[in-house]
């Protein structure tokens, strides 16, 4: 998936949590929304998708709109300038082009610096939060002790004092801290100690690295923004409940009045760390008080929407764009269609592109084909024709060579046949790993060129022909070149 697919299906999840949130925050289990938030920050920073039998509307349409943008984009360049935008990079664990052009675009540019700029910010906060954090001194009074001993980890967890803190908090992840105002009072202990405590058992600290690290990579996205405030609040509010569990609804009083105390002393937050009084409070202490235990319906809905959160990682089956039909779907014209197996169709008018990753497959005239073909010595391009061939049999591969000097490459193809191609790309081999990881159906009749504007990687790559139903009758024929414009006849 692009940066850009992660993005819109990573929005369209915050967006579903948001107005979940908002309508059933009262009747849900507040760690609920914890747990919708952490799904929501790795659908923003994972890049993959888990193929499912059935269409999933939101995220799979928010994926396919971005793709459907980018592919968009990507033509309208074609058509106005014959020449294209960097197509999406392709799918993780597909053999794909390289990334490199002959600059880095403007838009990628600035992405990179505000991401470099908010990691650094992030950076700086930690490392003057931790300064701060180790002139703190252990506390070793025997109430500190006997907490302690009855509230073990399989992580060492210790509890320090500081005075340069004016609120509880805890920071680490594999050694966690209980950080403490050296002026905490014996009464609060117990409330100050449970509520953090629950912070760490719940690894609260690394959730908040992955809301860090969403909003590195996706600080242009509002909706990132909206995620991590949100899921602050929510994450503070679960730990308030789950609190109360441990000491019981009788302690909502005394609970809610320590909260108010450590309000009326707090300091500015650092990244990172969990702060015992930190979200608006005016909810906070509403919730707390009205605190009940869950019903077991609202458990189980609860379970049910944890649950459903995976369809944000799910893809579309090939076969599942069309319930009604049993296999492949008809398209407009300038779309693709996608049957079992990854397979794409292509045909069309004279002109008509396809954009599918890093691969721009163009509609051919049959003129274009013969001139390719031609020795022409009125020809003066810096390309190097590596082959052209006849199409016979069932089944044919033809390897070219890509180099740091020529590293763009396009190959032209005619179906004079009455039988589909089946075509790929593979590296390495022709039984190698396949460039985009799909293959594409030439339709009878059909004359087109495929290339990238990515450079391709330098190394041995096949273009394969298969034809399942008849022999094959056709020409094809490869060039590469040191530029793209050279790759033009």
């Amino acid at each position: 998936m692009s940066l850009l697919q992660m993005s819109a299906a990573g929005s369209a999840l915050i967006l579903c949590v948001a107005a979940l949130r908002a309508l059933t925050r009262r009747c849900l289990p507040r760690q609920t929304f914890s747990l919708l938030w952490l799904a929501a920050a790795l659908r923003l920073l994972l890049p993959v998708s888990i193929p499912l039998p059935v269409s999933l509307p939101v995220s799979v349409s928010a994926s396919l709109g971005a793709d459907t943008l980018q592919s968009a984009a990507a033509e309208a360049a074609i058509s106005s300038s014959g020449q294209a935008l960097p197509a999406s990079a392709a799918g993780a664990g597909n053999e794909s082009l390289s990334a490199g052009t002959e600059g880095i675009p403007l838009w990628a540019a600035l992405w990179l610096a505000g991401s470099v700029c908010l990691a650094l910010g992030f950076v700086l906060l930690y490392l003057r939060g931790m300064r701060r954090f180790r002139a703190s001194l252990p506390d070793e009074t025997s109430g500190v002790r006997d907490w302690l001993a009855r509230h073990r980890l399989l992580r060492p967890l210790q509890v320090r004092r500081s005075d340069l803190i004016s609120s509880p908090l805890t920071y680490g992840i594999l050694r966690p801290v209980i950080l403490l105002p050296r002026e905490t009072e014996d009464a609060a202990l117990r409330y100050v100690l449970t509520h953090e405590y629950v912070h760490v058992r719940r690894f609260d600290g690394a959730a908040k690295l992955l809301f860090a690290a969403a909003l590195c990579l996706h600080w242009w996205n509002p909706l990132a923004w909206l995620m991590a405030v949100l899921a602050s609040r929510d994450m503070e509010f679960s730990c308030d409940a789950q609190a109360l569990r441990i000491l019981g609804e009788g302690e909502r009083a005394a609970y809610a009045r320590t909260l108010l105390d450590m309000e009326e002393r707090r300091t500015s937050p650092i990244t990172f760390s969990n702060h015992f009084s930190k979200t608006p409070m005016q909810e906070r202490i509403e919730a707390i008080v009205k605190f009940k235990k869950s019903s077991t319906l609202s458990v189980i809905l609860a379970v049910v929407l944890a649950l459903s959160s995976i369809t944000a990682f799910a893809a579309p089956s090939e076969n599942s764009a069309d319930p009604s039909a049993g296999g492949a779907t008809e398209t407009s014209a300038g779309e693709t269609e996608h049957e079992s197996g990854e397979v794409v169709v292509l045909d069309g008018e004279i002109g008509q592109t396809y954009v599918i990753d890093d691969l721009i497959f163009e509609i051919v005239s049959d003129e274009e084909i013969n001139q390719v073909l031609s020795d022409s010595k009125s020809q003066t391009r810096a390309s190097t024709r590596r082959w052209s061939i006849d199409l016979t049999g069932d089944s044919m591969s033809k390897s070219f060579a890509v180099t740091s000097s020529y590293p763009y490459a396009k190959v032209w193809i005619q179906n004079s046949g009455s039988s589909d191609i089946i075509f790929t790309i593979t590296k390495g081999s022709s039984t190698g790993t396949v460039v985009g990881g799909k293959s594409y159906k030439i339709a009878a009749g059909t004359s087109l060129n495929v290339w990238s504007s990515n450079k391709w990687s330098a190394g041995t790559y096949y273009a394969n022909f298969t034809s399942g139903k008849a022999d094959m009758v056709g020409v094809a024929a490869c060039r590469v070149a040191s530029t793209i414009a050279e790759l033009d006849i």
